[in-house]
C-alpha cells in the first residue's frame, strides 16, 4: 500500500517561535501563508507543517498524489482506492471519503494511542487523465473548508456552491489543506469561541 507523501502537521502555540526553531534545526520555508498561520517546511527529505490555532493535536499526514515537494505525480494510488483498502484491513475511519466523488479528497483514522492519520488531497484518475474543471488552466484554486453539514464555509446558505466546490474539488474537511483565507479566518474565530467557552 503506497500512502503517498509523508509529513508531519504539528499543531502550534506561535508560529514564529516554531519557525525560528525549526529553522535552527535546518528545516527551510517552502509553502504556506505566514499570514494565514500554516507553514510546510523541509529538510531534506523531512516535511513538517506548522499549523496554529488550525487543529489541537498534531497530525500524520499522508499525501498520495504529491511528492516530498508538494508537486503532483504521474502515478498514484486515488484516496478512495486507499480507503477501501484500509476498510479491506479492519482499519476503522474517523472520517470517509465520498467514494461517489472524484477529485481530492481525504480520509481520518486513529491509531491505537489516539494519534490521527490524515489521508488527504488524493486525486482521482480516469482514462489517465487528472480531473478537474474543464478548461480550467489555473495552476492552483483556493480549497474551501466544509462545514459539520457540508456546506462551504464561507457560503453556508449556497448548496450550488457547496455542490460545485465537491464536484471541482476544491472543498476540503482537512483544514490542514484549506487555502481560502474566508475559511481559515472562519475556522479560526470558530476555534478561538471554543477555546474561550467555559
Amino acid at each position: 500500500m503506497e500512502l503517498g507523501a509523508f509529513s508531519v502537521s504539528l499543531a502550534v502555540k506561535d508560529l514564529e517561535a516554531s519557525r525560528a526553531f525549526y529553522e535552527k534545526l535546518g528545516f527551510e520555508a517552502f509553502f504556506g501563508e505566514a499570514a494565514q498561520n500554516w507553514l510546510i517546511l523541509k529538510n531534506g527529505n523531512c516535511v513538517i507543517g506548522l499549523f496554529q490555532g488550525m487543529f489541537e493535536k498534531n497530525i500524520l499526514t499522508f499525501n498520495p498524489g504529491w511528492d516530498g515537494n508538494a508537486q503532483e505525480l504521474p502515478e498514484f494510488t486515488d484516496v478512495r482506492e486507499l480507503q477501501r483498502q484500509l476498510k479491506a484491513r479492519g482499519v476503522a475511519l474517523l472520517q470517509e471519503a465520498d467514494e461517489t466523488t472524484t477529485g481530492p479528497a481525504s480520509l481520518f483514522v486513529v491509531d491505537p494511542d489516539g494519534n490521527r492519520r490524515d489521508q488527504a488531497a488524493a486525486w482521482s484518475r480516469q482514462g489517465g487523465r487528472r480531473q478537474g474543471v474543464a478548461g480550467d488552466r489555473r495552476a492552483r484554486r483556493d480549497r474551501h473548508a466544509l462545514d459539520e453539514n457540508g456546506m462551504v464555509l464561507c457560503n453556508p446558505r449556497d448548496r450550488e456552491a457547496a455542490h460545485r466546490a465537491d464536484v471541482e474539488g476544491i472543498a476540503t474537511y482537512d483544514r490542514a489543506a484549506v487555502t481560502c483565507r474566508k475559511c481559515l479566518a472562519l475556522l479560526y474565530e470558530r476555534d478561538r469561541a471554543r477555546r474561550q467557552a467555559p
